[in-house]
């Protein structure tokens, strides 16, 4: 195993975004869906923000190396305030050396310290890696998810 990025950085402003956009790219593009323009990604990142939405990002001397987002998720029906991890991806060159694990680690650890007492996530049920991976860090499928899109 290599070294494992330890500067992991809040994406706090449209440059930093903007320097995620190619690896949110990639995510889009490896779960089959359409790439972001950078206004898109702009007004939904800053519409996200002022619902609590949170992104990271982890970098070494190559540069931007992943990328994970964090939310607080209320649930009417849920009495304790829980945690919604999306959007985890790892350079392809940087995967397998734990940076994706230490980034997973640091989100949980945000909502943990935010008071998160769940954690919940979204998977493509045929990305067997990610499944694997989730499953190793504790967690366990509990719904389908079912979309509607207009």
């Amino acid at each position: 195993m290599t070294h494992i990025a330890t500067d992991i950085q809040e994406v706090s402003d449209q440059d930093a975004l903007l320097k995620t956009l190619p690896l949110l790219n990639l995510l889009m593009t490896e779960s089959g869906l359409e790439p972001v323009t950078e206004e898109q990604a702009t007004n939904s990142f800053e519409k996200a923000r002022q619902h609590g939405y949170r992104q990271f990002y982890a970098q070494d001397e190559s540069g931007i190396i992943a990328v994970i987002g964090l939310h607080a998720f209320y649930d009417p029906l849920e009495p304790d305030l829980g945690f919604e991890i999306n959007n985890l991806i790892v350079t392809p060159e940087k995967r397998g050396q734990g940076i994706g694990s230490a980034l997973f680690q640091f989100a949980i650890e945000i909502a943990e310290k935010k008071g998160g007492k769940w954690i919940r996530l979204m998977v493509g049920e045929k990305n067997e890696k990610a499944i694997t991976f989730y499953e190793k860090n504790k967690f366990k499928k509990a719904a389908n998810l079912m979309l509607r899109e207009e």
